[in-house]
């Protein structure tokens, strides 16, 4: 989620919740699935605190999206 490139190959990160839940909805989108089993930030975005991480991946549990969610840096 919210991994991409700059223009120099360094990473530019996004873990905003609407970037999280954009993410995710692309994800189902192109697996052809109504939910994902686990779901991983791969890298920490130092500008979201991981509490708000945490509630969004919580809610997407709740609304049965993903399963399990987990971090991978």
């Amino acid at each position: 989620m919210g991994v991409s490139h700059n223009e120099d190959r360094s990473l530019k990160l996004d873990s905003r919740p609407e970037t999280i839940r954009h993410s995710v909805e692309q994800s189902l989108r192109r697996l052809g699935t109504d939910y994902i089993d686990l779901y991983y930030q791969h890298r920490i975005d130092p500008k979201v605190e991981p509490e708000t991480v945490a509630e969004t991946m919580a809610e997407l549990i709740k609304e049965g999206k993903i399963r399990y969610w987990g971090i991978s840096e």
